[in-house]
């Protein structure tokens, strides 16, 4: 994974000893179940000391944008979802989208076929369902969670079964959930930061996913941590060079 360098370093002085750097467009890429995966990260750090304070504050404010991942889960869920049991079981996941909203849509068809004499279809059916992702703080800062909730289900039968258990239930919140804790989790999250801050661990003030726009998911992140005097001056000398 590439560090995020900054493409512009502004020093304003809006505050006394208060500087701000200005972070990406910079892709990265995580890997995705053996797929490269491509991130961009953009943001800014703001490094200031407060009035009567000797501690220096620095508060990170990054976007990620997760239009990759969204791109790449379709493919992914079909692979692992779809069954052709040229005597049994047929399931077509045939529409999957991790929308902007940060709702995950399945659209699945299902027919079950006999050979007992000759090969005959013995039903089908139709059916779908929406689930809803939220990304949160957790472990008082120190990482992200993703949750997710069932907004809407309609299938029954055979069908229903499948998609609330092995086929689009939890295997698809479970690993959806997982794949995005990854690409915005601590260590890829400090892994994109400018050179010199990724040696500290910020704690997670707010985290939550943003519509990008044109029907591009983000992930929104803001963090901060404290430097004392030594670390202060160690880290501006790094971020001059």
């Amino acid at each position: 994974m590439r560090s995020l360098i900054p493409v512009l370093l502004l020093v304003c002085p809006l505050l006394p000893g208060q500087i701000v750097l200005k972070i990406g467009p910079e892709p990265f890429t995580t890997p995705v179940e053996g797929t490269q995966v491509t991130f961009i990260g953009t943001g800014t750090v703001k490094l200031f000391t407060p009035p009567g304070q000797k501690k220096m504050e620095v508060e990170i404010d990054s976007q990620i944008d997760l239009s990759g991942l969204q791109g790449a889960v379709p493919g992914i869920v079909q692979k692992k979802g779809n069954r052709n049991d040229d005597c049994g079981d047929i399931v077509r996941l045939h529409t999957v989208e991790l929308r902007a909203s940060a709702d995950v849509f399945v659209a699945a068809h299902y027919e079950r076929w006999s050979c007992a004499i000759g090969k005959n279809k013995i039903f089908e059916q139709n059916g779908d369902m929406m689930i809803g992702l939220a990304l949160t703080v957790a472990s008082a800062g120190r990482e992200l969670a993703v949750n997710s909730t069932v907004k809407s289900f309609h299938a029954d039968g055979v069908l229903g079964g499948l998609m609330q258990s092995s086929v689009v239930g939890p295997y698809l919140t479970d690993w959806l959930q997982a794949m995005i804790r990854d690409a915005v989790n601590p260590a890829s999250l400090k892994a994109s930061f400018p050179a010199g801050l990724s040696q500290y661990n910020p704690v997670f003030r707010s985290a939550r996913f943003v519509d990008l726009g044109s029907g591009k998911l983000g992930a929104a992140i803001a963090a901060t941590f404290s430097l004392d005097q030594e670390q202060a001056q160690k880290l501006m000398g790094n971020l001059k060079h």
